[in-house]
């Protein structure tokens, strides 16, 4: 039995619990004491099956004498020849125990069952319990693929978002509010396309948010939309004023740098390289801010609507890290740990109840698998955000221009431009989200206008 996870190990020592494992010993050892002696010669014939007769006494005699069998899952390491390392697994061993007390009767149980016996008696128990293990792994897989979190649909927008080719940045910056004005030049940041076209990540950026929308999902009540703690994580926080309009709630997330690495990582364990590497993405992103410009809209009891647009430049988060020592009576230290609290902008949960996107709690997993590599590229994950934004307006069939997707998927590269890299990095998130079943197929042909059209088919029932 290979390497388990936790979750996999307690599940093995509860179905360990539900096996009557004395049974099993019992229609071994008959199994056993079946294998008839035979021989061609008479003298030897005899002899054989004295034997038998003797070992099958013995045998009936330690069975009265078991009181129980006890199945414990243990780890063990398995030198390979020309490795440097000690690969490890998990084997189940059976124990069997006398119900006597006299040294000679438990002496002579081990002796009887212990040997043969006991090692098919293991053996039976070992496979019975990987079956179990097989068919807990397959439903956990469809719980988890059917399991999905919801993701704010401003968050996604204005990751996707695009600045008008139409409009100069002189035009963009004339329309901002002069509180937004005066605050940019205030930071001195570069007025320049990129700064109109929203939420711009890198594509480790784009995981580590993906991490902070599941990790939310999982850390709140999700249940009920009319009660103040939807979606509001571990410790929310309430911004008074969030991006120059009426107030929000700040939802927070804890998690160690192990949890989030580990989820970085499409669920493998990460190394001390990933955990550095993590921690590094995280203190990077904290530092960037973004002009986030979205309109959130409200119906009104009673009929009409009511329109709140909102401005501003943000982080996305505020990074806290708490350190938990435990210790003694005696003052010596027992235990030390790290815990990170995340302080999420409210553009994590805003209108989340009305207007969000649903993706599979493990869609960091299934992408890696459709990727093939942990390193999912920048166009894969905004072609993956623009699909799922897609599905869940219920536009299965969707059409955008070659240069808009371009555009959407590596809005860096087309600054530059190099619209040959843009084109093959497209090409290949299109066959990873082919892969992931997302993506039923797609098609390329000429719009009205002569423009390269792309038309994604995209699968309902994903």
């Amino acid at each position: 039995m290979e390497i388990l996870t936790d979750k996999e190990l307690d599940f093995l020592k509860e179905e360990a619990k539900k096996i009557k494992a004395i049974d099993y010993l019992k229609e071994i050892a008959k199994k056993h004491d079946l294998l008839f002696p035979d021989s061609n010669k008479p003298e030897e014939k005899k002899r054989l099956l004295e034997d038998h007769n003797r070992r099958k006494k013995a045998t009936n005699k330690a069975l009265k004498l078991v009181s129980r069998v006890d199945i414990d899952i243990v780890e063990e390491g398995i030198y390979e020849p020309g490795k440097q390392y000690i690969k490890k697994e998990y084997c189940v061993l059976t124990r069997i125990v006398c119900k006597s007390s006299d040294p000679e009767d438990q002496v002579f149980t081990e002796v009887t069952l212990g040997s043969g016996i006991n090692f098919f008696l293991s053996y039976t128990i070992d496979q019975i319990l990987q079956e179990r293990l097989d068919n807990y792994r397959i439903t956990e897989a469809e719980n988890r693929k059917k399991a999905k979190f919801k993701k704010p649909g401003h968050l996604v927008d204005q990751i996707l978002k695009v600045a008008p080719r139409e409009s100069t940045t002189l035009d963009l910056f004339s329309e901002l509010s002069e509180e937004t004005r005066t605050e940019l030049q205030k930071e001195k940041v570069e007025i320049s396309r990129e700064l109109f076209s929203g939420i711009n990540l890198t594509a480790s950026e784009m995981k580590i948010q993906d991490t902070f929308s599941i990790l939310l999902s999982q850390q709140s009540q999700t249940e009920d939309s009319e009660k103040p703690n939807y979606y509001t994580g571990a410790k929310p926080e309430t911004v008074p004023s969030f991006l120059g309009g009426k107030g929000a709630i700040a939802p927070s997330i804890e998690f160690s740098l192990y949890t989030i690495a580990k989820e970085f990582k499409g669920g493998k364990t990460p190394t001390g390289k990933d955990l550095e590497n993590v921690k590094k993405i995280l203190q990077e992103l904290e530092k960037k801010k973004f002009l986030i410009r979205h309109t959130e809209i409200y119906s009104k009891r009673g009929g009409g609507k009511a329109t709140l647009e909102r401005e501003g430049y943000r982080a996305l988060f505020h990074l806290d890290k708490v350190t938990l020592t435990e210790e003694d009576k005696n003052g010596k230290q027992t235990n030390k740990a790290e815990t990170m609290v995340v302080v999420l902008s409210p553009l994590y949960r805003q209108q989340i109840e009305s207007k969000f996107i649903l993706q599979p709690l493990d869609i960091i997993q299934q992408l890696t698998l459709a990727n093939g590599s942990p390193n999912i590229p920048l166009a894969t994950y905004n072609l993956k955000e623009y699909l799922f934004r897609e599905l869940s307006s219920k536009h299965y069939e969707c059409k955008i221009t070659a240069r808009k997707l371009y555009e959407t998927l590596e809005p860096k590269l087309m600054q530059v431009p190099r619209l040959q890299q843009a084109k093959e990095n497209t090409n290949r998130a299109i066959n990873t989200l082919l892969s992931l079943g997302l993506l039923e197929r797609y098609e390329t042909g000429t719009s009205k206008v002569g423009e390269t059209m792309f038309t994604f088919y995209l699968n309902k029932n994903y």
